[in-house]
């Protein structure tokens, strides 16, 4: 009879699971998956990166991220903008499980710099983030892990500008979670 229940159990949550990446579902990571810089692992070619989403085609010219909620000076940037911020590089695994397990070298600003410029008010816990589709994708962060410094705002991926397909203008890297929680075409940041 445990055996049963055991096999009825993989059959419910496994799908969920492989699913995680696509069908816009939650699962927090294990632990945080930044890679440390003397790794030997290799990292993966952009054009081997694994894929999800419809990608969105933003006219750069009239791109603007937008920062606000509840923070004491709502920003409202251009791709310019966030390119002249101060920028890191981590090696991160983006991971999508049952589908796809990738290292790149991700670089963009700190999210903690960007809302440390808009002012985040002390009642904020979370953060949400919305990509630019006609039917926005949105993720949730509490403040803490927003704050981390394997949650970045990307431009670049391997030393290239980030391709469409993999979230340009700008794309959420949380290191700490899969790849569900790396929001692409990231048009909204909104303090809660």
């Amino acid at each position: 009879m445990r055996n049963a229940y055991r096999f009825l159990l993989v059959i419910l949550i496994l799908p969920a699971l492989i699913a995680g990446c696509t069908a816009n579902t939650s699962m927090p990571a294990a632990g945080p998956t930044q890679v440390p810089t003397a790794t030997a692992i290799p990292l993966t070619p952009v054009d081997k990166l694994g894929l999800t989403g419809t990608p969105v085609q933003v006219d750069i010219k009239n791109y603007r991220l937008i920062v606000d909620g509840l923070v004491e000076r709502p920003l409202s940037l251009s791709y310019d903008e966030l390119l002249a911020y101060p920028a890191v590089s981590s090696v991160l695994r983006l991971e999508c499980p049952g589908y796809f397990v990738d290292y790149a070298q991700w670089t963009g600003p700190l999210l903690r710099t960007v809302l440390e410029e808009a002012g985040v008010k002390p009642e904020a816990t979370a953060v949400e983030f919305s990509d630019g589709d006609e039917y926005a994708y949105t993720r949730l962060l509490p403040l803490e892990q927003a704050l981390r410094d394997d949650t970045i705002l990307v431009h670049t991926v391997n030393g290239v500008t980030l391709p469409v397909e993999h979230g340009y203008p700008i794309r959420l890297a949380v290191g700490s979670e899969l790849g569900d929680y790396w929001v692409k075409w990231l048009f909204r940041i909104e303090v809660q």
